[in-house]
């Protein structure tokens, strides 16, 4: 009966040993698994944490990409708007305008930075040709006034021979263009009465 007895201590003593043996291995794999997803949360967050960091970085960098853009738009309407404020003054007027008579007269006006120049061309006999250049700037009415008219007068000897000779200098007078047709008023010798000249 004591054989017996201690036979079955013994086995009871060994099954509770097993069974404490396998809580403790469940225990340690409890934990094992328990670690490792911490460390897989602790992964996960700091790849969003990365993502977090790119975001501000990209959004900078397209900003950065806006305002450049937004720069060089304003930069070339500023430049579009100083070239039309230079060549809008006076250069609607520029071109070729003839005598309505008989064609012995022509005009050529040529602006540049808001100031023109004229130069008158008449032909007062086959031999003959007075020229006349003066500078000005037209108003909001078409007038250009000036007081620097330098004429010259060319005579012909020959088809390529010729003399010329300035007049005068520092001539006074106007122009004034209104539906493409141009009067003179020459204050020094009332060149142009009553004529008129066409653009062609």
């Amino acid at each position: 009966m004591k054989k017996k007895a201690f036979a079955v201590l013994m086995i009871s003593a060994l099954t509770i040993s097993m069974v404490a043996c396998g809580k403790k291995d469940s225990s340690k794999e409890t934990n094992k698994e328990a670690t490792t997803v911490e460390t897989s949360d602790l992964n996960e967050t700091s790849e969003d944490t990365t993502k977090e960091t790119v975001t501000p970085t990209e959004t900078e960098s397209e900003t950065e990409k806006v305002t450049e853009t937004e720069s060089e738009s304003e930069t070339e309407t500023e430049t579009e708007t100083e070239t039309e404020d230079t060549n809008e003054k006076g250069s609607e007027y520029d071109g070729t305008y003839i005598e309505s008579s008989v064609g012995r007269g022509t005009i050529s006006i040529e602006t540049t930075g808001g100031v023109s120049t004229v130069e008158i061309s008449w032909a007062s006999s086959v031999f003959e040709v007075n020229t006349w250049t003066f500078t000005g700037t037209f108003d909001e009415n078409g007038t250009l006034k000036y007081d620097d008219c330098k004429k010259d007068i060319t005579i012909y000897t020959s088809e390529t021979e010729y003399t010329s000779n300035n007049d005068y200098s520092n001539g006074e007078g106007s122009i004034t263009i209104k539906d493409g047709v141009l009067t003179w008023d020459d204050e020094e010798e009332n060149t142009a009465a009553d004529t008129t000249f066409e653009e062609i």
